[in-house]
């Protein structure tokens, strides 16, 4: 993955999806045979463990594959939930036909190219937000999804799936307050500074190369400050200062 730059890396992979043969492994692959929907969650060390949580809720759904990129992490997610498969590499597991549906809430920088992934080996994708790390990318997936018409993808944004942003939206659509022409909204999440970065080894659990995917290998990907913060929230060097740098987050 390295040698591709970014754009060409996701362009290739979205292009894919149109090449002659490639019929997203027959949609006809809907549930298993009880009708559970079986679901793979990719990414579950911190906001993947909301996704595991909640689709536990559901009736008729299947945890049947766990996707993280750190060993230990896998290890932890299959004790508790037994039967689950185990993958480091999202190519592999989605190449497993019992997979209906895919959970996404790995980094950022991740989200279009595994979401066209999984839309291409014929799954039904849920991705956390942000739905990309670029407009570019975005617009990648957003053409598989449109190619792909027979899979449902949403975006994970729990505030626009509330109750109450749903029935606001249903009264604008009404005309309820008129014609909107003008709406200003701000979400402002202040986190702690991890001061100047500093080049860190990354551990042997943890497959650095899959863990950037189609990013630029940065190096420096902890900070100075950050080894209490880390260490206070129980995370590893790659497990939350990626947020900080634009290879991977906000920056």
């Amino acid at each position: 993955m390295s040698q591709l730059n970014r754009r060409t890396f996701i362009k290739n992979s979205a292009l894919a999806a149109a090449v002659a043969g490639l019929s997203a492994q027959t949609y006809a692959q809907s549930a298993g045979a009880n009708g559970d929907l079986r679901v793979a969650v990719v990414g579950f060390r911190s906001r993947g463990l909301e996704h595991i949580k909640e689709l536990q809720k559901i009736k008729g759904v299947r945890i049947v594959a766990l996707c993280d990129v750190d060993s230990k992490v896998v290890a932890k997610g299959l004790k508790a939930i037994p039967g689950a498969k185990g993958y480091s590499d999202i190519r592999k597991m989605l190449e497993d036909k019992d997979i209906d549906a895919v959970s996404i809430a790995s980094p950022n920088h991740q989200h279009s190219i595994q979401g066209i992934w999984s839309l291409q080996a014929g799954k039904h994708l849920y991705v956390e937000k942000p739905l990309s790390h670029n407009i570019f990318e975005g617009q990648q997936l957003v053409a598989a999804s449109n190619h792909f018409t027979k899979l449902v993808v949403q975006a994970g944004t729990q505030s626009r799936s509330g109750v109450g942003i749903r029935a606001a939206i249903k009264d604008v659509h009404a005309g309820k307050y008129g014609k909107v022409k003008l709406a200003r909204a701000i979400c402002y999440k202040r986190r702690k500074s991890i001061g100047p970065a500093k080049k860190n080894a990354i551990p042997s659990e943890i497959d650095y190369d899959l863990w950037n995917g189609p990013a630029d290998i940065q190096e420096s990907i902890r900070g100075n400050e950050s080894d209490k913060v880390n260490e206070a929230a129980n995370n590893g060097p790659v497990h939350y200062d990626w947020h900080w740098f634009w290879n991977y987050g906000g920056g």
